[in-house]
């Protein structure tokens, strides 16, 4: 009687925070279907956090930071490329 009471608690929760689930364990926020690990429909809030656990992402104003496993590394300006960056190649060509 146990499990079935906190798998109705459970449902009922899931249901009323319109949060989804599915078999591969991915988890959507306000998306009935998630595609990956998280998957929200809007906005996410990151705040700070001191944890230095790889792929961990925070906000420290005014730059977002990733934790690559050794160091806190900024995000960027957020201004994007101008021209060609050559990823991948050790040199790129095309229109600037």
């Amino acid at each position: 009687m146990k499990r079935i009471v906190t798998l109705t608690a459970l449902t009922f929760v899931l249901c009323t925070l319109n949060i989804g689930l599915t078999t591969a364990q991915n988890v959507g926020v306000d998306v009935a279907s998630p595609v990956e690990k998280l998957d929200v429909a809007g906005g996410v809030r990151v705040g700070n956090t001191n944890n230095t656990n790889s792929g961990t992402i925070r906000f420290v104003t005014p730059n977002f930071q990733g934790y690559d496993g050794t160091q806190w590394i900024n995000f960027g300006s957020g201004t994007g490329p101008t021209g060609p960056t050559g990823v991948g190649t050790t040199g790129p060509t095309g229109p600037a």
